[in-house]
């Protein structure tokens, strides 16, 4: 526990000058089912003597359960090094790295209810942390912050704590200072949809372990569907499930305050695709799905103010104009890779707007080509490929910065990429 979390999280706590962790394991009484506690009063105390570094064990809890306890002596210890490097730091974002604290050391989900109470209640606020610490808090926290360090690397969670800055502020200049493209809102928007997509490659994380969040559904019968209600917290989600094949119209209206945003995941025979609904000045929005075979409308919350929603749908005959517009990119474009920088594998989005021949190339800084990852002619739509950081022989490249290079007929598009061993 102590080797893997000062590697991840950093040097823990030594207020008492002696290096060892004190464990004290006795029966808690401060409030009712605690297992364990970190308590940052008397690492402060005001009499210097007095100041340890140390932990609580309840001696109940050990008894009963070995991996309860252990889960949350690495929980626990994660919180001791936090307060090192920043005492203040948002609950939600300490309880979330505590909970990915124990996955990292092979206890996860010490709470066996706290992901369940989340996937039931996605309307669940990521930011906002309620005085009663219900199980679907901590659940939600600890898969949100699993999902970046799969996604962005432990390099990242161990920036996130060194971080003086709190909150969304510090996620934000944790990625800044990594040279990672994304910021708060973007990752956030990709864990949501992966947290309904959990099978798509695209967006799936491990800790979800291929369950996803609740959704309230709407079968064949139920359309046309009239301005049905919904409620979503801050940095939270409702997703609407329309079991109805063929061509849907949706329109979303939201309260005239706050800010919303929202996409729809739909499935059709070309597999699945995620896109946004553009909110106008008057908080409504409009998608036009055709020829899918299901599609979940995922809202989300980023404002304090607003909570109140209401969706409608109906059927509707897509024009000629419509369907080509639909089918067919407006631009060829080489999407931002992700993760990047990147230490196993990145992924290289990318659309092609007209049929044609397409070459997308792996070149290091000094112009040599390292692998082809796509060649051959291609429809007009939207492509993916992975680079695993080999070379064409298999033989692994070592850390830099790599560009990738796609020429489409006559137009080139290049992205940078950073590998990290």
């Amino acid at each position: 526990v102590y080797d893997i979390e000062t590697e991840v999280f950093g040097d823990p706590a030594d207020v008492d000058g002696d290096p060892r962790i004190y464990i004290l394991v006795h029966e808690i009484k401060f409030g009712t089912g605690v297992v364990g506690l970190f308590d940052a009063a008397v690492a402060r105390h005001a009499v210097p003597e007095f100041r340890r570094d140390i932990l609580f064990i309840d001696e109940r809890f050990l008894r009963r359960s070995n991996y309860l306890t252990l889960g949350t002596l690495a929980h626990e210890f994660q919180h001791l090094i936090h307060w090192r490097w920043d005492e203040d730091e948002d609950t939600w974002v300490d309880e979330g790295l505590s909970g990915y604290a124990e996955e990292l050391v092979g206890f996860p989900e010490a709470d066996p209810n706290a992901v369940p109470e989340f996937l039931k209640r996605p309307d669940t606020s990521l930011t906002e942390w309620g005085v009663a610490n219900e199980a679907r808090q901590y659940g939600v926290t600890y898969l949100f912050m699993s999902f970046l360090a799969q996604r962005y690397g432990n390099e990242l969670i161990r920036e996130i704590v060194a971080q003086p800055r709190n909150g969304i502020e510090g996620l934000d200049a944790a990625l800044e200072a990594r040279s990672i493209p994304d910021r708060f809102g973007a990752a956030w928007e990709t864990w949501a949809a992966g947290s309904y997509a959990s099978q798509d490659e695209r967006y799936m994380y491990g800790a979800l372990d291929g369950r996803r969040v609740k959704t309230f559904d709407v079968e064949p019968e139920q359309l046309p569907l009239a301005n049905a209600p919904g409620f979503v917290g801050r940095w939270g989600m409702a997703n609407v499930l329309f079991r109805t094949p063929g061509d849907l119209l949706i329109n979303f209206d939201r309260d005239d305050v706050g800010r919303y945003r929202v996409w729809t995941y739909s499935m059709g025979p070309m597999g699945a695709s995620l896109r946004p609904i553009d909110i106008d000045a008057e908080n409504r929005g409009v998608a036009q799905l055709t020829g899918i075979d299901s599609a979940v409308v995922i809202v989300t919350r980023t404002s304090q103010q607003g909570q109140n929603f209401q969706l409608s749908a109906r059927r509707f005959t897509p024009t000629a104009v419509m369907s080509e517009a639909e089918a067919t990119p407006a631009a060829t474009v080489l999407a931002p890779a992700f993760p990047n920088p990147f230490n196993s594998s990145v992924r290289i989005p990318y659309v092609v707007a007209t049929a044609g021949d397409v070459d997308l190339v792996i070149y290091d800084m000094l112009g040599q080509r390292i692998r082809s990852l796509a060649r051959g002619n291609h429809d007009p739509g939207r492509y993916e490929v992975a680079w695993d950081g080999l070379d064409a022989t298999g033989r692994a490249k070592a850390s830099g910065s790599y560009l990738a290079r796609l020429k489409v007929g006559g137009d080139v598009h290049v992205t940078t990429l950073s590998l990290i061993r």
